[in-house]
């Protein structure tokens, strides 16, 4: 539910927050691919790590730190989230290490991909729990003369849209595909690839 900003720790806030938690939890409790339920996405590293403790008032990160870590054990009955299975931020070393350490807690690795590095890397990341990785693809329900690489499917990449930080996805498939695959000799084979 909160990703991406920081968020007032106000009561009337609070009291919106624990509605939304109590009406999300109920609704998600029972699919059966969740693996554990997170209070936000990516706000810890944020702060530590992209520059947002210098952007923000300190006060944002105490009203952080003190209320949405757990938000969701706080709001709602116990019966509703198992014991262990809500952690604070994703990213996160429950504020007990660096937000990105593989040693606790839950890592977002993104060497594959963002990095350019080999798929050989994955390999060699051991966190406790990955929670987050990535490598994006070109979806086959295109209409097929905006598919191939190059001709106009720039915006039907995820991150050249969401990311403006990193807005190479296509040439990043390219990149992959080449080292990887070799040149597709047609439509289908770039599909394969």
């Amino acid at each position: 539910m909160f990703a991406g900003s920081m968020y007032p720790g106000n009561q009337e806030f609070l009291d919106n927050v624990r509605q939304e938690a109590t009406e999300n939890v109920k609704r998600l409790r029972n699919h059966p691919s969740l693996a554990i339920w997170v209070g936000n996405n990516e706000i810890e590293t944020a702060w530590t790590h992209w520059g947002w403790n210098k952007q923000f008032p300190l006060s944002l990160w105490d009203d952080y730190k003190k209320n949405f870590p757990r938000v969701a054990a706080r709001c709602l009955p116990r019966r509703l989230i198992p014991p262990g299975l809500n952690w604070p931020s994703s990213p996160s070393s429950n504020l007990e290490a660096d937000s990105d350490s593989p040693e606790t807690g839950d890592v977002h690795y993104w060497g594959v991909w963002h990095g350019a590095l080999p798929f050989s890397e994955y390999e060699k990341q051991l966190p406790r729990f990955m929670s987050e990785f990535r490598f994006s693809v070109v979806p086959r329900t295109q209409d097929r003369k905006h598919l191939y690489i190059g001709g106009g499917s720039r915006h039907r990449v995820r991150s050249d849209v969401v990311a403006p930080e990193a807005p190479r996805g296509n040439q990043l498939i390219r990149e992959y595909m080449l080292r990887d695959f070799g040149t597709p000799k047609d439509f289908d084979s770039f599909l394969y690839g």
